[in-house]
């Protein structure tokens, strides 16, 4: 198994590394195609639970969960995981290329993000890959995610595509052994059992690690550059796994590696207290990541507002300017992003759609001008050419970019920000002429879940507004004076 693993040993200088990432355009249309025939499952590279397996019955709501854990039920609906079968944009992007499959790499990619984004509906409701009815996925308990009883009922993993074994109950009337990090669960309303699966970061690996089905290039690398990275010691004392972060978010309290973790004492199960005991910390199930746009979308503004809180505990901005300069004289202005709050890279997952860059302004308040600026969005929210962008950018067989990562037979560049590292962006200007005043520089680390334009396309009059979160922040003031004469 091949991973796409950023290691970064030192700080790194960068004069406008990735600097010039193409902008997103309305997708390329190609002529439709009828949907190939599909090919039988296995040869696409699924490991584990098969489709067909389990039957749809075996499965039990999250519903039927919630009448004893209401409260993890309410922290989980309208989580990515709870929508991400009803993703709008997950489907939009499948539309359009099933409709314009142009070559096998495409039909062999598309074969498989099912199995991820809603594994119940990829095993049991018949939605065995993107050329399928994908009703199912939208239909399947309302919510056609990824919920309680498939993820509890997980007993294996690969950290690579989805390469999962689950095992539910054998009917409608026995939900099985549900599994999960407690040693000492009562079994009074189903069998449970201790899995430490559960407790590492291999679990989440499993759909968060995708490398393309075709051309086996890294399409998602979240768990290697968590395996990679200084917040996996080896020693389990030490080690912050995935659900350290992530699974102790609550509104107000990001929980990253730049903030506290604190425990969340509490009950499993408050609806039934008498049978579940208070424990000095329960999982939180917001599992926020870094997605503003989906939750708002399918009206639930309150994740939306934890993935900002996330992304504004990511990274912290500072500025290195010189204390002054001359009339006229060049200005060497470097901004330096650190990745203080991730344990993946910066950004991580769909990496190629998802946008952070740097703002950078600098204006002559005693010339009433703005001097220089980059990263700064046109009328219609695009990027210019020249903006410092972090992310990762595909390309076909001829080097050409290419919009979607189903579409990639190669990475054309990877410029991302690794856990605990720092990247420089370097900017130069020119100070204007004339007499003194200063300089004021503002820099903003910027970030939205896709382009405008990506969204619009995929979703049409549907398109809500791109909300843009500011990561970090940083200011200077440069004195222009002329030099003393000697």
């Amino acid at each position: 198994m091949r991973h796409w693993v950023i290691v970064v040993a030192v700080t790194l200088g960068v004069a406008g590394c990735g600097s010039r990432q193409p902008q997103p355009a309305e997708p390329e249309t190609a002529a439709p195609e009828t949907p190939p025939e599909r090919a039988p499952e296995k040869s696409v590279g699924w490991s584990g639970t098969q489709p067909g397996e389990i039957q749809i019955d075996r499965w039990f709501t999250p519903e039927s969960c919630s009448e004893c854990h209401d409260e993890i039920y309410r922290q989980w609906q309208g989580t990515m995981h709870a929508s991400s079968g009803r993703d709008p944009l997950f489907l939009g992007t499948v539309r359009f290329l099933r409709a314009n499959v142009s070559s096998e790499v495409e039909r062999t990619a598309l074969r498989t993000c099912v199995r991820c984004h809603s594994g119940a509906g990829h095993i049991s409701a018949g939605a065995t890959d993107a050329f399928a009815d994908l009703g199912p996925l939208t239909d399947l308990y309302d919510r056609g995610g990824t919920f309680c009883h498939f993820c509890h009922s997980t007993a294996r993993t690969t950290p690579r595509d989805g390469w999962y074994v689950v095992e539910p109950g054998p009917s409608s009337d026995n939900m099985g052994d549900v599994r999960g990090p407690r040693q000492d669960c009562r079994t009074d309303g189903h069998a449970v059992a201790y899995s430490q699966l559960h407790e590492l970061a291999s679990f989440c690996g499993t759909c968060h690690e995708q490398v393309h089905a075709a051309s086996d290039i890294p399409v998602q690398s979240t768990f290697s550059e968590w395996r990679d990275s200084p917040y996996n010691t080896g020693e389990p004392a030490t080690t912050v796994v995935c659900q350290d972060c992530h699974m102790r978010q609550i509104a107000g309290e990001p929980s990253t590696g730049a903030t506290d973790r604190p425990d969340r004492p509490g009950s499993s199960s408050p609806a039934i207290g008498s049978l579940s005991p208070q424990r000095p910390h329960i999982w939180v199930h917001h599992v926020v990541g870094a997605n503003t746009l989906v939750p708002p979308f399918l009206a639930d503004d309150a994740h939306g507002r934890m993935a900002a809180e996330r992304l504004r505990a990511a990274a912290t901005l500072e500025l290195v300017v010189p204390d002054h300069v001359a009339p006229g004289m060049p200005v060497v202005i470097e901004a330096r992003v650190t990745n203080t709050g991730a344990g993946h890279a910066i950004p991580t997952g769909q990496t190629d759609l998802r946008q952070m860059w740097i703002e950078l302004v600098v204006t002559s308040p005693s010339h009433g001008i703005t001097v220089f600026e980059s990263g700064v969005i046109d009328g219609d929210g695009a990027l210019p050419e020249d903006t410092h962008t972090f992310g990762t950018d595909y390309g076909n067989a001829a080097g050409e970019h290419v919009l979607f990562s189903a579409r990639a037979t190669q990475v054309l560049r990877d410029h991302r920000i690794g856990p605990r590292e720092t990247v420089t962006e370097r900017f130069e200007t020119t100070a204007p002429l004339g007499s003194g005043g200063t300089l004021e520089v503002r820099a903003r680390l910027r970030y939205r879940p896709a382009a405008p334009q990506m969204v619009t396309a995929l979703l049409g009059d549907r398109a809500p507004d791109i909300e843009i979160t500011d990561m970090a922040q940083d200011d200077a003031t440069i004195e222009v004076a002329v030099p003393p004469s000697r």
